[in-house]
């Protein structure tokens, strides 16, 4: 376990981190109104977003520095429901030490549909690891 630990802290988590991306891109775009009226999500995906950039990496390179740490301190996740715990994890990281806001992202993204989009999210996430030639965990 623990050098599976290792191997992804290698890998630098940027599958991770994509699939993290496309499911709370996802959780913005289906519910955007109240998103822009209540909720930091759209800023923090705007410093998330690999297509900002002509390497694929976010524009805040912190955010991605942010991300590995809490895999870093996390138990990996061994299915889909445990990803969407991290990627609360890492919601909830960014309340408490950046004073973002996510009282409805925290919410929704542990809807069932959001569990169901997973996979959408991991492909979307190995199609942007071979754009920008990342290895995928």
């Amino acid at each position: 376990m623990e050098a599976d630990k290792d191997r992804r802290q290698e890998k630098n988590n940027m599958y991770d981190f994509l699939i993290c991306f496309y499911v709370l891109d996802y959780c913005f775009f289906e519910n955007r109104i109240n998103m822009m009226k209540e909720d930091d999500l759209g800023v923090l995906l705007g410093e998330m977003d690999p297509n900002m950039t002509e390497d694929g990496m976010p524009i805040d390179r912190a955010v991605l520095d942010d991300w590995n740490y809490i895999v870093q301190i996390s138990i990996e996740p061994s299915n889909d429901t445990e990803f969407i715990t991290l990627i609360d994890n890492f919601l909830k990281f960014y309340e408490e030490n950046e004073g973002f806001s996510f009282p409805l992202a925290r919410k929704v993204i542990k809807e069932k549909k959001y569990l169901e989009y997973m996979d959408i999210a991991k492909n979307k996430a190995s199609a942007t690891c071979k754009l920008y030639n990342y290895q995928e965990t």
